[in-house]
């Protein structure tokens, strides 16, 4: 299937501060910004950052720190912390500051030292399926007709002596040879019946899920007052309490320039406080959840072998590696690797 690439741009503003930064052609910082002595420290306590984090890696260390705990330890510059570090989390795994201060510091040093943001020929160029990723899931579920029920309502699952249980809403249980859980870990800790004892400790410990509303709108009148230049991605927030914390005041992305697609535009704005923003021309509201890590995660994560597969039931999904698409791409191979399949077999 083509793909191209994608502009994928981040915006952050702090309206009330009038401070702007912007991820541009795969660099955060722009070559006429080192003029301004905040850049070149921001710059700076990004490099540090990334030494910091490639320390911690080569001495096996930071696997069970938070952010929080990170940057205090390594002295990292609480303004680069709130302006530059804290919003990317935060847009990348759409959580608010604390939760993104509670986040594994590995998880997040790891996958932000990918990006290479101060060297744009070294960092990763994302890409998009031309007509929208509608197109690869049809793909996908082409070969799967008839047998995909959308809406099933799963309300338990439960082994049994040669195979597993499932019971839909309305429906008798049915029995499977094998069962894939791809669900956060709290929703899968729900429909399991009695579940191992390493298993319900691993899923209690591996993550919960941070709910958020999000709408699908083209309101571009709301929009441009926010911003008349906006990027895909789109923050403004302001200084929270405290030496770290940023609180968000909006958040939104421009889906055609994210899929680097004609038409629209069409918005996907977060609600945030009290929700009653309104839009005109509203197309869908959502309810998103997203894994929320905390310390104890990635000792999870590293169990995945005591639990996936076991007795016929098999893990998949975002929170068993980065918790961005990428991971739950990755975690679902590993997943049919253990049923002697791979990319190659498509």
């Amino acid at each position: 299937m083509p793909y191209r690439p994608t502009r994928n741009t981040v915006s952050i503003r702090f309206p009330d501060t009038r401070t702007d930064f912007d991820y541009h052609r795969r660099s955060f910082f722009r070559v006429g910004d080192y003029r301004h002595a905040r850049i070149r420290g921001l710059a700076w306590s990004w490099v540090e950052f990334v030494r910091a984090a490639r320390r911690a890696r080569s001495a096996r260390a930071a696997g069970e720190t938070t952010l929080h705990d990170f940057v205090r330890e390594h002295r990292i510059e609480p303004d680069f912390v709130n302006t530059v570090l804290l919003p990317l989390v935060m847009s990348g795994w759409t959580l608010d500051s604390q939760d993104a201060l509670g986040f594994p510091a590995r998880t997040i040093t790891d996958f932000l030292a990918s990006l290479n943001p101060l060297n744009p020929l070294l960092s990763r160029t994302w890409q998009t399926i031309p007509g929208g990723m509608g197109r690869y899931i049809a793909a996908l579920a082409a070969p799967l007709e008839g047998r995909i029920r959308l809406g099933a309502g799963v309300e338990f699952v439960e082994r049994g002596r040669t195979g597993v249980w499932v019971k839909c809403r309305d429906r008798e249980p049915e029995a499977f040879d094998q069962v894939v859980l791809a669900v956060p870990a709290d929703h899968a800790l729900r429909v399991l019946r009695d579940p191992h004892q390493v298993e319900r400790q691993t899923l209690a410990e591996l993550c919960s899920s941070a709910v958020h509303t999000q709408v699908l709108h083209s309101d571009v009148d709301a929009m441009r007052a926010l911003d008349p230049n906006p990027s895909a991605w789109n923050m403004h927030l302001r200084r929270g309490p405290g030496e770290y914390g940023v609180e968000v005041v909006a958040a939104w992305c421009q889906m055609n320039l994210l899929c680097n697609a004609g038409g629209g535009p069409y918005f996907v704005s977060r609600v945030v406080g009290s929700g009653d923003t309104q839009f005109r021309r509203t197309h869908q509201t959502y309810r998103v959840e997203t894994p929320r890590f905390t310390s104890t995660t990635r000792g999870a994560q590293a169990r995945f072998a005591e639990v996936s597969g076991v007795d016929r039931i098999h893990y998949c999904g975002a929170c068993w590696s980065d918790a961005v698409h990428e991971g739950a791409i990755t975690s679902a191979l590993r997943v049919a690797r253990a049923f002697g399949r791979s990319l190659d077999d498509l």
